[in-house]
């Protein structure tokens, strides 16, 4: 089976993203000559001002990546516990209402954990300036691609009008107790004591600003965008656990992927010890696809569920559905609705990047003068089971909590090129696993991967997208003890970004409808 990819390109690239700005920062830098990493770094940066609620300077998030030159990695810029804990701290306790259910969340100064967004968006960087440096013209090393400043001002520009999506606004309402926690919070989400809403414009002045100044400044760094003097004037005024020595001793980390592959494809997600990964691949070595493709999906999900629950280790899952995971866990992960949005890009070059992001839901409390959250993931019970007040320090290097995000790369014996990944909390697991099941066990192109619905189990209960009528759906009964069947696509389900490049360097993709996903190619 050959993975290789050697063909012409015919475009410049493709976006598939969460919001239509995120998509056009990242369009735009393709445009303009930047990489696929350097895409993905401006698609983030313009994320922080149009889906507030998942990302943020303030929060965290995971890579994974393809270099043209065929190498596949794993950047892990997520959230790190502080190294001390303060017995003060200050939490509060909301409840988000998800119409038919309602959900209690931590938030305060005392549920922040160290962000790594700042490293992370550095370390894009690098990787894009790396990837420059392999780019080869008549014999002799082109070093092309867009400075930080540029970035800046694409996102800038591509958030200039910006107005509340459908999407965003409901949102809001959802977590309408953590936007109005504080006055500061209340002034830019619920001016006048009314929540924004769907069309409103939303000109986050503050943190426009904050970009305007990188997007001024002569050094090429990313360095302070987090602005750590005032977060730790912020941690000590309102009672935080943050300290100096958590920002200086923040690192993103580079680690080998979580991979499996069978003749069709090769997969490459998420390491331990986030579980996303292990999971949505632990379920891809447990399907079976037999004549009844929604029905195996369904076995699969139970069998890795089952096994999960029982109180078995992502080591111990990829051993027994045999995905190879090398990196050692440090945290468990629940369940819980968790903030995230991804952004997938391939360039003309082949480098290939899926990024995942989330900032929790904030922790309620703006930034001084700076117009974004810090995360609220020390209150996160699918991040931190212990909770915000029965966490515990641990030593420097072992501090980086759980996700079950997971960006993942994968390859067509064929020689396709496919990034991913989804936001969805607990459910990214399942939404991965059937978009990569749909598209290399079934052969389904990858639209209709992404459109097709779907499943999702956990515990005792099965949920089934049931909009289409499918024939299958109703057989499922009985899988798991109760089943709930959804007339309709839902943002529960998950949102898959999807892009993917042939062989010939054309690119096919999709944006998830159920979480206002874009697709976005680049002539």
């Amino acid at each position: 089976m050959s993975f290789l990819h050697k063909a012409r390109d015919l475009q410049a690239g493709a976006v598939a993203a969460g919001h239509k700005v995120t998509a056009d920062a990242a369009a735009r830098t393709l445009n303009d000559g930047g990489n696929a990493f350097q895409a993905a770094a401006a698609g983030l940066i313009a994320a922080c001002l149009a889906e507030p609620v998942f990302a943020s300077p303030g929060g965290g998030g995971f890579m994974t990546a393809r270099h043209r030159s065929g190498k596949t990695e794993v950047l892990d810029f997520f959230v790190d516990l502080p190294g001390q804990k303060q017995t003060d701290a200050q939490t509060m306790e909301v409840e988000a209402d998800f119409g038919s259910v309602r959900q209690l969340f931590h938030i305060g100064a005392g549920t922040s954990a160290v962000p790594g967004m700042e490293a992370g968006l550095t370390a894009l960087f690098d990787l894009g300036n790396t990837a420059n440096a392999h780019t080869v013209h008549n014999g002799r090393a082109v070093h092309e691609g867009l400075t930080i400043q540029q970035l800046f001002q694409t996102a800038l520009a591509s958030a200039n009008g910006l107005t509340i999506s459908p999407l965003q606004a409901k949102l809001f309402e959802i977590v309408s107790p953590i936007l109005k926690a504080s006055d500061p919070a209340r002034l830019l989400y619920a001016p006048d004591e009314k929540l924004l809403a769907e069309g409103d414009a939303f000109d986050n002045i503050e943190l426009r600003h904050l970009f305007n100044e990188f997007a001024e400044r002569r050094d090429a760094s990313f360095n302070g965008l987090c602005e750590p003097e005032r977060v730790l004037q912020q941690q000590m005024d309102e009672g935080g656990h943050i300290k100096a020595d958590d920002f200086s001793d923040y690192v993103a980390q580079l680690r080998d992927p979580t991979r499996w592959e069978n003749s069709a494809c090769r997969v490459f997600s998420n390491a331990l010890p986030a579980m996303g990964g292990v999971l949505s691949l632990a379920m891809l070595s447990a399907d079976s696809t037999p004549s009844s493709p929604l029905a195996g999906r369904a076995d699969a999900i139970a069998q890795v569920d089952r096994f999960w629950r029982s109180g078995r280790s992502g080591s111990e899952i990829a051993e027994k559905f045999k995905v190879q995971a090398k990196q050692p866990e440090q945290a468990g992960t629940k369940d819980g609705f968790n903030g995230t949005t991804h952004i997938s890009v391939i360039d003309r070059h082949g480098n290939a990047v899926a990024v995942t992001v989330t900032n929790g839901e904030g922790n309620g409390q703006i930034v001084p003068g700076r117009g974004y959250m810090l995360n609220n993931m020390l209150g996160e019970e699918d991040v931190n089971p212990a909770g915000p007040t029965g966490w515990q320090p641990q030593p420097k290097g072992q501090r980086r909590l759980s996700s079950m995000m997971a960006p993942t790369i994968a390859d067509g014996a064929d020689g396709t090129l496919l990034a991913l990944g989804s936001g969805g909390s607990n459910r990214i697991r399942t939404a991965l696993y059937q978009v990569l099941a749909n598209r290399f066990l079934t052969g389904m192109g990858i639209r209709e991967a992404v459109h097709r619905p779907r499943i999702h189990g956990e515990r005792r209960r099965l949920d089934i997208e049931d909009y289409s009528n499918q024939p299958e759906a109703k057989a499922l009964e009985g899988v798991f003890p109760e089943t709930e069947f959804w007339q309709e696509q839902s943002l529960y389900f998950g949102g898959v970004h999807a892009v993917e490049r042939t062989p010939r360097g054309r690119f096919n993709g999709a944006g998830d409808p159920r979480r206002e996903g874009v697709f976005v190619v680049v002539d």
